[in-house]
């Protein structure tokens, strides 16, 4: 449950109308709707290649454990050390470029 919903069940429950129209203002303001990219929505300016490297990444996440490899197996078959795939899978991936880490993705899935 959102902070704003629980603000507006707490409202409701005192009956108190003003109370109540300010709590529905703060859920409609706590839900807003996003763009699909979360990186867009931050304000990154090259939001459309983040998205495309986390996409990435995330595959190289879902092959590695459908695997079901240690972060020392999956690191010998991308020829990186298990510490930069530690630090690829939490996130930190800016120093890739989108054509590295597709290469990484296909290597790993096949």
């Amino acid at each position: 449950m959102t902070g704003g919903q629980r603000e507006q069940d707490e409202a409701e429950a005192t009956a108190d109308p003003a109370y109540i129209q300010h709590a529905r203002e703060v859920a409609a303001r706590a839900m807003i709707e996003g763009s699909g990219n979360v990186y867009a929505d931050l304000g990154h300016d090259n939001a459309d290649e983040m998205l495309v490297k986390a996409r990435c990444v995330a595959r190289i996440a879902v092959a590695i454990e459908a695997r079901q490899w240690s972060h020392e197996q999956a690191a010998a078959a991308l020829h990186m050390t298990p510490a930069k795939l530690r630090e690829l899978l939490a996130g930190r991936f800016r120093a890739y470029s989108v054509d590295d880490l597709e290469r990484l993705a296909s290597s790993i899935e096949k």
